[in-house]
Formats: structure tokens, C-alpha cells, sequence
């Protein structure tokens, strides 16, 4: 073959390469306005999870901190009961988080 049918396939694997890497970023784009999109006509409902989680269940969740730590410096003397009554507060957290996310 001939150098310039050598440089000539050459050029044209590179064009197809360089048309591949266009079509890819063309793909990338894409999603990514479909993901800016869908962010900003559904982020209303982030921002009232957020909003609930810090305004209501914050303090709820506080005060479990609270009794949780009052019953272990009560409770010295009886770890398993400080087990249960952690794993109960424990299981209290996740349930109150839960709900706040299906209310919304």
C-alpha cells in the first residue's frame, strides 16, 4: 500500500473517532439538561423533606438523644435494658424519618 492511502485510512479512522467522542458529548449533554430540568421542576419536593426533617423531627430527635442519654446515666447498672432502650429510640429516629418522607 501506499503512504498516501496509509495516511488516508489513517484520517479517516480518525474522523470516525473524532465523530464517536462528538456523538458521545452530544449524549452527555443531553442528559445532562434532562437531569438540570428534572431538578428544577421537582425540587420543591426536597426542599419540604428538608424543611419538615429540620423544623419538626429535629426536636423530636433531640429529645430521644436526650432520654437515650438520661438512661444510661441512670441505667449504669443494667446494660441490657440500655440496649433495648436504645434500640427502641433507635427504631423510633428511623420511623419518624420515614414517615416524614411518605407524608410528602
Amino acid at each position: 500500500m501506499s503512504e498516501l492511502k496509509i495516511k488516508e485510512l489513517d484520517f479517516k479512522e480518525l474522523q470516525l473517532i473524532l465523530d464517536s467522542q462528538k456523538e458521545a458529548n452530544r449524549h452527555n449533554e443531553a442528559k445532562y439538561n434532562k437531569a438540570h430540568q428534572t431538578y428544577q421542576s421537582k425540587s420543591n419536593m426536597a426542599d419540604d423533606i428538608a424543611n419538615q426533617i429540620i423544623n419538626r423531627n429535629l426536636p423530636i430527635i433531640a429529645l430521644l438523644v436526650v432520654v437515650n442519654v438520661a438512661l444510661v446515666y441512670f441505667l449504669k447498672d443494667n446494660a441490657s435494658l440500655i440496649a433495648i432502650a436504645s434500640n427502641i429510640i433507635g427504631v423510633a429516629m428511623v420511623e419518624i424519618y420515614l414517615m416524614s418522607v411518605k407524608q410528602l
